[in-house]
């Protein structure tokens, strides 16, 4: 008997359901691809042998063989073949209920026999497997869908943001007379928050993928996110490079000469080279760069220069 809202049905809609949709939707592709497989072996299970091992069966008879056989195999190439994780907890978690089944005498007669496309056990588990993934895909787009492709925008503007405050703190800290420790506090804070966005920058671009599907529009966004992504971690390899080495600052009199000259001018190169990261940040998230730039080449040349 199929229900829709089954115990199973709710084990699949609780471990399916996530963050936003991109998640959910790599979940339900993952999983449910493991309770197919899962479910699949079985069926050929049953199909060599229908009705499993039954009581007058010994251990040393063919069919307990083929069984025992059969299991140790199925385990051995989940876990060795290249599966996402997902997959392999879900597809190992069926088939062994459905290998006790196998083995158990008396249990087996309830599943399809010489390769029956019928329902069965094994097409009401897949039925309440989709059931539960459909629910948990439906949730998410109400009553407005929480994408990862939004979240990666947002991510990526407040981590150009979060560049330029990092730098101006930093060139506070070094600018004064000495390592004053509520400015050090300060920088060390902006630097571990843009390594935080950086590193949510790339989880979001993962999970944009799952919510792309056909659109073009999405997919170039993403592949420019990537660039952006790249470029921060290049950056912000450089600035704790440079919050390292306040440690052998000596702090002297050349250091505060050296500093007040160009103090003014490291300020103004922050805050324009800040403006500048936020114009193409905002290029990538729209995923129209190649439209926007043929407007703004010649400004943004110049702003490089």
């Amino acid at each position: 008997k199929f229900e829709v809202l089954s115990p199973e049905s709710i084990i699949m809609l609780i471990y399916m359901l996530y963050r936003t949709v991109g998640e959910t939707v790599y979940f339900i592709w993952a999983s449910f691809f493991g309770v197919v497989v899962g479910s699949m072996f079985p069926w050929f299970m049953f199909g060599a042998f229908p009705s499993g091992v039954q009581p007058h069966h010994t251990h040393f008879d063919n069919v307990s063989i083929f069984g025992a056989c059969a299991g140790v195999f199925f385990t051995f190439f989940l876990l060795f073949l290249n599966f996402d994780i997902n997959t392999k907890i879900f597809a190992g978690s069926t088939f062994v209920w459905h290998w006790m089944s196998f083995m158990h005498p008396h249990v087996g007669s309830e599943y399809n026999k010489g390769f029956a496309l019928d329902l069965g056990v094994l097409g009401i588990g897949i039925l309440q497997g989709m059931s539960g993934c459909a629910i948990a895909f439906a949730i998410t787009l109400i009553p407005f869908p929480i994408t990862a492709a939004r979240k990666a925008r947002n991510t990526a503007r407040a981590m150009a943001r979060r560049t330029g405050s990092t730098c101006t703190s930093m060139v506070n800290f070094f600018s004064g007379t000495r390592a004053d420790t509520f400015m050090l506090g300060d920088l060390q804070y902006h630097h571990s928050c843009l390594q935080a966005e950086i590193d949510k920058l790339d989880s979001h671009i993962d999970n944009a993928l799952w919510e792309a599907f056909c659109s073009t529009g999405l997919h170039r966004m993403r592949h420019m996110m990537k660039t952006c992504h790249g470029i921060m971690l290049d950056i912000s390899t450089g600035l704790t490079s440079i919050v390292m080495a306040h440690d052998e600052e000596d702090w002297s009199r050349e250091h505060q000469e050296f500093m007040a000259t160009c103090a003014a001018e490291l300020h103004d190169v922050c805050e324009q080279a800040t403006s500048l990261l936020v114009k193409v940040v905002e290029l990538a998230c729209k995923g129209r760069y190649p439209d926007l730039v043929t407007e703004t080449h010649d400004q943004v040349q110049a702003d490089v220069q």
